[in-house]
């Protein structure tokens, strides 16, 4: 009986093989060989890309009207990296009201500007910038366009730039006002773009700056209720008790068809407070 099975199977395995392909025997050889790439298909975009827009500013120290706008001419102005503290920079002055609190440095005003291109095959998508940190008062315009400000100095922030922007190669020009007052509160606050600055590029279906977040509002002996929420809508996931890997399905909007997959690892058990590890 073992003997004809063995023959039975013999003569499925030899019409399967003849039926198939020559790339598909060679992945029935080896299920783990990838056909070789397709040099003539159209290379995909990043979902989200973030690059660095650190290098090559233009700084002036003190007021100058007409700074934001995008033909002003800065050719004479300091060329510079960022980060960049010109605080630093200043003399110290013993007699300034603050003394001590601020370091002796008196902050002031400053204007950065910074021209730089966006490619044609990014129109369609939406550009961002994101400043890690600039110290204090900060105002910001893109090719002339007010985007905003931003009060505090010890937080990051961003601004579309999508609707102001030059595409294929036109230059795009963004100026960011500064005015550092130094505070009795702190110790040298510093002044300017003291935290890199990033352009981020997405599709216009993006998960939101800042937009997830992971809560478990029910907790059980057996199991967790997971819920994933964007700034606009909530997923809910099951974490089952001694699994590793959450999936969770989502759509782009509400009675969408498009959306995707992705999965969350986590931890099944945390550590306990101790005076080696403590909480």
């Amino acid at each position: 009986m073992k003997s004809i099975l063995m023959i039975l199977l013999f003569l499925l395995v030899s019409i399967i093989k003849g039926l198939c392909a020559a790339g598909a025997s060679d992945f029935m050889s080896d299920p783990l060989k990838l056909p070789p790439p397709d040099a003539s298909a159209p290379v995909a975009e990043e979902p989200r890309t973030k690059k660095p827009l650190c290098d090559a500013w233009t700084f002036h120290l003190g007021e100058v009207a007409g700074l934001e706008k995008a033909d002003f001419d800065d050719a004479k102005w300091r060329t510079l990296d960022v980060p960049h503290d010109w605080s630093i920079e200043l003399s110290l002055d013993p007699k300034f009201p603050n003394g001590g609190a601020v370091g002796y440095l008196s902050g002031g005003l400053g204007w950065y500007r910074k021209t730089f291109t966006i490619s044609e095959a990014s129109r369609g998508r939406k550009v961002f910038v994101d400043f890690d940190g600039v110290n204090m008062g900060s105002t910001v315009w893109i090719n002339g366009q007010l985007l905003g400000g931003r009060p505090y100095g010890c937080t990051s922030f961003q601004f579309e730039l999508t609707p102001y922007l030059n595409f294929g190669g036109e230059k795009n020009v963004l100026a960011v006002r500064v005015k550092a007052v130094p505070s009795t509160r702190r110790w040298y606050p510093r002044a300017g773009i003291y935290r890199r600055v990033w352009l981020t590029t997405v599709n216009p279906v993006h998960i939101s700056h800042w937009g997830t977040f992971v809560t478990t509002p029910e907790i059980s002996k057996s199991q967790s209720a997971a819920r994933y929420v964007d700034k606009e809508y909530a997923i809910p996931a099951e974490l089952i008790q001694g699994k590793s890997v959450i999936t969770v399905r989502f759509q782009a909007e509400p009675n969408s068809t498009a959306g995707g997959v992705f999965r969350i690892r986590v931890l099944t058990a945390a550590p306990t407070a101790s005076k080696e590890l403590p909480h």
